[in-house]
């Protein structure tokens, strides 16, 4: 269906029923005529890195040079991040 429109008025049933101040109708024609550019279309945002995800160690069982390491490791973790997760550390 076509609509008249003269950029002021629309014979749209939005226009005519005051629910549209801007319809569609007289958007297009001013875009038709040069007074308005479509927006350009956003950048799709970065998505996000997942989430690093720490497994604890099961009780440190096995090797005790293995064990030792790991431990060595999260206290690394602890000092470049200001913490470690409580379940990676032996109790003392």
């Amino acid at each position: 269906m076509a609509y008249a429109t003269d950029g002021i008025a629309c014979e749209c049933e939005a226009t005519l029923l005051g629910a549209d101040p801007v319809c569609r109708h007289r958007a297009m024609y001013w875009y038709t005529i040069g007074v308005l550019e479509l927006d350009d279309e956003p950048e799709p945002p970065t998505p996000a890195a997942p989430a690093a995800t720490i497994v604890p160690f099961p009780a440190l069982r096995g090797d005790a040079a293995t064990a030792a390491k790991a431990i060595a490791l999260v206290e690394r973790m602890a000092e470049l991040d200001g913490d470690a997760p409580a379940d990676l550390l032996p109790a003392a």
